[in-house]
């Protein structure tokens, strides 16, 4: 697996199952009434939290025979066309974008739970993947995780642009799922091998 592959399926799977707390972000920066240091710091401890989650799930993959790792991929392909016929019925599940907490473990609880599905996507990523690939898949999605961070504060400069993105964000986070699904099931043979 090339590091070009690495980082857009890293990327791409961030952006499609965070465009939810990007809208968080900024209208938590929007409301002004936490400091920019306090909304940085729960951030990042979220996304810590996401992290290492995913880990520990991907490393207990070795309890599963690992012939069976990439059929994991079912899971985000299930989530993906889950959230397809929701958002084609219109009882999109939306997140209450107008929560707000002062409190930097308040905002990391908050988007910690508000990341499931990158936890159900990232864990089976890191399952399928090469021991070896982990650390650079780690590195990528710290690495999105900031760029994240800079973008929420571009776009609380131009709130009005930001309807748009979250309305996309209904139709391209579960065709993410769906490819990603379908990456892990393709993909399992070269890594296991």
């Amino acid at each position: 697996m090339s590091e070009l592959t690495i980082i857009a399926l890293v990327a791409g799977s961030y952006a499609a199952t965070n465009l939810d707390n990007l809208t968080l972000l900024v209208s938590w920066m929007l409301a002004g009434k936490t400091s920019n240091a306090g909304l940085a710091g729960g951030y990042a401890l979220a996304n810590a939290s996401v992290l290492v989650i995913a880990i520990i799930l991907g490393l207990s993959s070795n309890v599963i025979p690992v012939e069976l790792i990439g059929y994991l991929g079912v899971i985000p392909i299930g989530l993906g066309i889950y959230s397809l016929v929701g958002q084609i019925r219109s009882h999109a599940r939306t997140v209450d974008a107008h929560t707000r907490s002062g409190a930097t473990l308040g905002i990391a609880a908050t988007l910690t739970a508000n990341s499931v599905d990158s936890i159900i996507i990232f864990s089976p990523m890191l399952a399928d993947s090469k021991a070896s690939v982990d650390p650079f898949i780690g590195i990528v999605f710290v690495a999105v995780a900031a760029a994240w961070f800079w973008i929420a504060k571009l776009a609380s400069h131009h709130a009005a642009r930001l309807d748009a993105v979250t309305n996309a964000a209904g139709w391209i986070a579960p065709l993410m799922m769906i490819y990603v699904g379908v990456y892990i099931l393709m993909n399992t043979a070269t890594d296991v091998v």
